[in-house]
């Protein structure tokens, strides 16, 4: 019912069990985690991570991500790119997997965004898709551009991703 602080040097090991955070936010100090890719974050209530972490990778998964081309990850993607604001971490997707985007990501500054050893795949799809959302290329053709940064973010590496921005099947 109140925010809860993890000492400083503390290292989350996770072997089971999912974070709550349903009524509180949680505050890391300098804080690890280590843990593959698997759900350890439930955001369903009000709470929220806070404070400083030391993690290299963050996996969507922690937060929800399914990653079969069919669930909507666009929620758990974009829980770990905020959380990577606070940890300086990189957002890393399984490798030969597939996550569906339903709207915009927002990747913010100083954020690495890249597949875990070989490509990952973001396939955008809009129920509210229309031919305005799509900007020109040089060459002529049409995209959707699923993801978005704000003019003065800076420092964005993003790397062996494969955008499907025609999963919504416009001519």
């Amino acid at each position: 019912d109140s925010s809860k602080v993890i000492p400083e040097g503390v290292t989350l090991e996770f072997r089971g069990g999912i974070i709550d955070l349903a009524a509180y936010d949680l505050a890391g100090t300098n804080t690890a985690i280590n843990v593959n890719s698997i759900k350890i974050i439930d955001y369903t209530g009000i709470g929220r991570l806070t404070g400083t972490w030391s993690v290299d990778k963050i996996f969507p998964e922690w937060f929800g991500a399914i990653a079969d081309g069919v669930a909507d990850d666009l929620t758990y993607i974009q829980s770990a790119l905020y959380f990577s604001k606070i940890s300086e971490g990189s957002v890393v997707l399984k490798k030969d997997k597939t996550y569906l985007v339903s709207g915009l990501l927002v990747i913010p500054s100083n954020t690495t965004f890249t597949s875990d050893v070989g490509t990952s795949t973001i396939k955008a799809l809009r129920a509210d898709l229309t031919t305005d959302m799509f900007n020109m290329c040089v060459n002529e053709e049409y995209f959707l551009n699923p993801i978005s940064t704000s003019a003065d973010d800076e420092n964005i590496i993003i790397s062996n991703l494969i955008f499907d921005v025609n999963a919504s099947g416009l001519t």
